[in-house]
């Protein structure tokens, strides 16, 4: 079973985190920068902050959050602990410990760090959820599962949590279970980027090709810089099922217009090239692919 990042959750949850700032123009500066993926430039803002004011908790925290977008896991958690020295009770600088310590390996301390939060916060679902997928990264399905459905119960309209509950019933072949989870993603009615996008992939795993492509493309067009919706697209396109909706010259154009995401999705660039025919770029994109899977860093991810 595909185990699927809890990084991905944090290219969500860092807008949440980062939405409150509204103090010095230099932490202003940082959001925008890191909005648009301009990463160093968004860390330099962030210092620059800090250096005006050392006690300054957001710079601190949303420079964790750059820092986890971009895999320097231990100075996010450095960042993250500034941040908790300052105010033990920061619910999102103990949620941004958890994903950086579930993203290098150290499961225990990733499950620690968000209990923290859950105990500070029971009844937001952001931390519940990405404990939930901690357990899920960790082939501990049955706990993903029950951790999945307090995270249903706190809020049904939730959407993405029935997709994750709908890939681990497929995953240990609970098929049913599957589908009806699926399903229960197509009764929300999609407002936010994050729930077009989980739409598709609902749509997509029911093998509703057209809506997929639909869901898919608002999601973009609410947010031309986020990466998933279209890798997603992509994939769709280059290895649908049914023929008539593959193109690998519209998928390769998506994934030129990618901006991050593409180091641990070179299977997809595989795929593309396939369907286009150009087997010897197929080829060098997927030894690009096992190349990443086979790193030290992509073996603590993943337990491979």
């Amino acid at each position: 079973m595909k185990r699927y990042k809890v990084k991905r959750k944090w290219l969500y949850i860092f807008f949440v985190i980062i939405q409150f700032s509204c103090g010095p123009d230099e932490l202003r500066k940082g959001f925008e920068y890191q909005k648009l993926g301009q990463y160093d430039r968004a860390i330099e803002a962030y210092d620059k902050a800090i250096k005006a004011n050392p006690k300054n908790i957001e710079a601190w925290r949303n420079k964790g959050s750059v820092f986890i977008l971009v895999c320097r896991h231990e100075e996010a958690i450095t960042a993250m602990n500034k941040a908790i020295d300052m105010n033990p009770n920061d619910y999102w600088a103990w949620i941004g410990k958890g994903v950086s310590y579930s993203e290098i390996g150290r499961f225990n301390d990733a499950v620690k760090s968000l209990k923290v939060a859950i105990k500070i916060n029971p009844k937001d679902i952001a931390a519940w959820d990405i404990y939930g997928m901690v357990f899920e990264n960790y082939g501990e399905f049955e706990k993903a599962l029950e951790v999945f459905t307090v995270v249903s119960k706190l809020n049904p309209s939730f959407g993405e949590v029935w997709y994750y509950k709908g890939i681990i019933y497929k995953g240990i072949k609970k098929y049913n279970e599957a589908t009806n989870a699926f399903k229960e993603v197509l009764k929300i009615e999609p407002k936010t980027y994050a729930e077009w996008h989980i739409k598709g992939y609902a749509l997509f795993e029911l093998g509703f090709y057209d809506e997929a492509i639909h869901a898919f493309d608002k999601a973009i067009q609410i947010n031309p810089f986020a990466s998933e919706a279209k890798l997603k697209k992509a994939w769709l396109l280059a290895t649908c099922p049914q023929d008539k909706y593959r193109d690998g010259d519209k998928a390769i154009e998506i994934w030129e217009k990618i901006e991050y995401l593409k180091e641990n999705n070179y299977d997809i660039l595989a795929a593309i090239y396939a369907e286009m025919g150009c087997f010897d770029k197929a080829v060098i994109a997927q030894e690009k692919n096992i190349a990443y899977l086979l790193s030290p860093l992509c073996q603590d991810r993943c337990r491979l």
